[in-house]
């Protein structure tokens, strides 16, 4: 079963969350691609082996109309889908009584089927949202480019939170909201097709602020570090 299965199997004590990075099919807009992602997510939330799933969220890409941001223009959607427990996980997957379907639906969604641009990993939150300021969000998808670096890359991210939230306040890009996410071992080959070594979310409390800060952050010194940040909204399709 590999190293993830190990880790599903021994652990108890969090949530597994799936994120994917998607691009949408060629054949639809961005507002046909929404409007197709919802159909695709309500078909996810359908089917009997949905009951492993605690949260479900679509992060809609938004178009920052300023080129000099940083933010990658290139991708349409971020998924979220929290499992209840490790071993919630393991049932999900090991269920495959709906995979054919919905393998089928995701190639008329996405650009290709959500095994090639997803991870799973583990979510530290270091200040949670408010349920009433979450809906403008940077994703940071961070990769190290010495490999020797990838697996403390989460931890070191995680210890300069407090300087990062400071620096923020200082241009006017308070945090409401900010998360790491550390990917877990590949549960089938070697990697992730979502390769990223961390993943970074922040909350702000309207675009001016998070373009802000998405400026600063494509400006600042990560040495060694590579990014993809994405702007997007945020809507809750599932809390059970």
């Amino acid at each position: 079963m590999g190293p993830a299965a190990d880790l599903l199997r021994t652990e108890t004590s969090f949530q597994p969350k799936l994120i994917y990075l998607a691009k949408r099919n060629p054949a639809l807009s961005r507002s046909e691609f929404v409007d197709r992602w919802r159909r695709h997510g309500a078909l996810g939330m359908s089917s009997p082996r949905w009951r492993n799933i605690a949260r479900y969220i679509h992060c809609d890409v938004l178009d920052p109309c300023d080129a000099t941001v940083g933010i990658a223009a290139d991708y349409d959607g971020i998924g979220l889908i929290w499992h209840r427990s490790p071993s919630a996980r393991a049932a999900h997957w090991a269920d495959t009584s709906s995979r054919k379907q919905m393998e089928r639906d995701e190639l008329e969604t996405f650009a290709a089927p959500v095994v090639n641009f997803c991870l799973l990993a583990r979510e530290t939150v270091i200040l949670s949202p408010a349920a009433t300021r979450r809906s403008i969000k940077l994703t940071c998808f961070q990769w190290a480019r010495t490999r020797a670096h990838a697996p403390k890359l989460a931890a070191v991210q995680l210890s300069g939170s407090a300087a990062l939230r400071q620096r923020l306040q200082a241009i006017r890009a308070e945090l409401h909201g900010h998360v790491i996410n550390e990917p877990l071992p590949a549960e089938r080959g070697d990697r992730w097709n979502l390769s990223s070594d961390c993943i970074e979310e922040l909350w702000f409390e309207d675009m001016g602020a998070a373009l802000r800060a998405a400026r600063f952050l494509s400006t600042a010194s990560r040495q060694g570090i590579d990014t993809i940040t994405v702007l997007t909204n945020e809507v809750i399709l599932y809390e059970g």
